[in-house]
């Protein structure tokens, strides 16, 4: 089965980094997806997406200008996001690991490898100036082997290093060795 839209849809929003420009991201998100005709499944993904990424800007930016830019693109067989903001950028290898202690006390480290999963590709642009994430999701149903398992003991912290999990073949995410995860 192919999935695909029939008319192509561009959203383009530049919003705050704060409470009220993540539900402004979410709800103009959905909508536009919405009357694109993209199916629930992929408009569930498209939204844990986009709410990852911009919850990483306003959490993590904490720009001069005090606003993001969010494009999100319905093309026939993906939706396309971009989030991107004036924050002072990062490192991926600075990013904390799954399962990670925040300086809060709580744990973190969840949202990008959920990125990552959901995604066709996904890419990074850090930069000084600001970061660049554009994402692709495919209309299409994710194979039950794409989908990664992560068994692990929530309540044994060392198990939550990403890298252990990892180590194990059988824990492994199962992603496809296509090129497209340049993440």
């Amino acid at each position: 089965m192919e999935a695909r839209l029939g008319s192509p849809a561009r959203l383009s929003l530049e919003t705050t980094e704060d409470e009220r420009g993540l539900r402004m991201v979410r709800d103009t998100t959905r909508a536009v997806l919405d009357a694109a005709g993209v199916p629930r499944d992929r408009v569930d993904d498209c939204l844990l997406v986009v709410g990852e990424l911009s919850g990483n800007v306003v959490q993590h930016a904490r720009s001069a200008i005090g606003s993001f830019r969010l494009v999100v693109e319905c093309l026939p067989h993906d939706v396309l996001l971009t989030v991107a903001d004036a924050g002072p950028g990062f490192e991926l290898s600075d990013v904390l690991p799954v399962g990670g202690a925040r300086g809060d006390g709580r744990v973190g480290g969840f949202g990008l490898p959920l990125v990552r999963t959901l995604c066709r590709q996904a890419d990074w642009f850090p930069s000084p100036d600001g970061t660049t994430v554009r994402a692709a999701i495919s209309l299409e149903p994710p194979a039950e082997e794409l989908i990664p398992v992560f068994d692990f003991d929530l309540a044994d912290f060392e198990a939550w290093d990403v890298d252990d999990l990892l180590a194990d073949p059988s824990l492994s995410p199962r992603l496809p060795n296509d090129g497209l995860y340049r993440n």
